[in-house]
């Protein structure tokens, strides 16, 4: 993440970390990730977006074909995380979803302490992005930094941005882009949930 100061003085950023593995070729393994980040470049809302953006097209991604749908989603707390999950779950897809915070930020007390997060999604499920059938984006608005645009320009995957399936119009619409996705009747259990009305 950049600060003010090196936006400001234009550093190359980029430039920089690519002369870094040059120089000491046993880091090619390490992914490096630059990210621009100025102070005065926006909300944080644009920021949020621009780090997934940046995560997304610094990885070498796998460009096979998946059964995959990736998932980008708005700022959410890990408990919509984790519900999200269970839907996705419920319908028999298998998402990718950038990010998963929902063990990392609210999972169980563990004994041992971590110095690092070990759970969500890792390095290896988000190369296979780029070969994914279809990617979902779901946030209500449209901004510059975009990752279902990104990969959608660059390898091909179909794309859609839909709300967050938040109220009743926006959590139907969700669920029968699930159904459509998936080739799969909306589960009774998620039937249940709406009472019916879906």
């Amino acid at each position: 993440m950049t600060t003010c100061l090196a936006e400001t003085i234009g550093e190359d950023v980029p430039g920089i970390l690519q002369s870094f593995l040059e120089e000491n070729p046993g880091y090619e393994d390490i992914t490096l990730i630059p990210c621009h980040s100025p102070g005065y470049g926006g909300s944080q809302y644009e920021g949020y977006f621009a780090a997934l953006s940046a995560i997304v097209s610094s990885i070498k991604m796998e460009t096979e074909k998946n059964h995959l749908v990736n998932v980008i989603t708005a700022p959410i707390s890990p408990a919509d995380t984790r519900y999200l999950k269970r839907m996705f779950s419920l319908f028999g897809i298998d998402a990718v979803l950038l990010p998963d915070l929902s063990d990392n930020l609210d999972g169980a007390h563990d004994p041992s302490y971590n110095r690092l997060p070990h759970e969500g999604t890792d390095l290896a499920q988000l190369k296979k992005m780029g070969g994914a059938k279809f990617t979902l984006e779901l946030t209500a608005f449209h901004h510059k930094n975009s990752v279902g645009e990104y990969l959608s320009e660059t390898y091909g995957v179909p794309y859609e941005r839909l709300p967050l399936p938040v109220g009743l119009r926006d959590t139907d619409a969700f669920l029968n882009t699930l159904s459509r996705i998936s080739g799969k009747e909306i589960p009774d259990e998620l039937k249940k949930e709406r009472e019916g009305a879906i």
